[in-house]
Formats: C-alpha cells, structure tokens, sequence
C-alpha cells in the first residue's frame, strides 16, 4: 500500500515540477522566477524523499537535507540582494510589455 501511495506521490509532485519550470519560463518578475526555482526545489526534495522511502534506505536523506539547506540559503540571499536594490531597477518590472508612462 505505501509502495502505491509513492508512486502516486511521485508522478503528482513530478507533474508539480513541470508546472514550476513552465512558471519559471513564463514568470514576468525575478521574483516570479524566483518563487518558481523554490518550488522546483521543493517538490524536488519531495521526490527524492518518496524515493527513499521506497528504497528502504536512509541514504538520500543526507541529500534531501544538504538541497534543502542550499536552497533555502540561495532563497534567502537572492531576497535580500533585491531587497537592498531600489524600487527603480530593472528587476521589479511588473509586465515587460507596460510601456513607460501609464497608458499604452
């Protein structure tokens, strides 16, 4: 029974990591993308830990826990670089196509 719920689980947070790579291809902000490459990472981690499970192995767990920690930090350093930018910067573009000075 667990074997079946894994592999649900699997196919649903691999179907999760093709909608955040679509995401992150069509994101109109950094931080659209950003939000993207976490959840990526996230449902990663969750395939991996699904994979251990089924395994019967405590090896990818040491893994689960160092992507889980880069990710995180990388997170965590890319939000307070564009944190420190100014409201001005090329980074917080709402929509690409929005022309300068209000109506298009």
């Amino acid at each position: 029974m667990i074997t079946i719920a894994c592999y649900i689980g699997i196919a649903v947070l691999s179907g999760c990591v093709v909608l955040g790579l679509i995401r992150l291809a069509l994101g109109h902000t950094v931080l659209d993308r950003l939000l993207a490459i976490d959840a990526v990472l996230f449902f990663g981690v969750g395939i991996l830990g699904a994979y251990s499970i089924l395994g019967h192995t405590a090896l990818y767990l040491e893994l689960i826990l160092v992507i889980a920690l880069l990710g995180f930090f990388t997170m965590v350093a890319w939000f307070h670089y564009l944190h420190r930018l100014p409201p001005e910067a090329p980074e917080f573009a709402g929509d690409p196509d929005e022309k300068e000075g209000g109506t298009a």
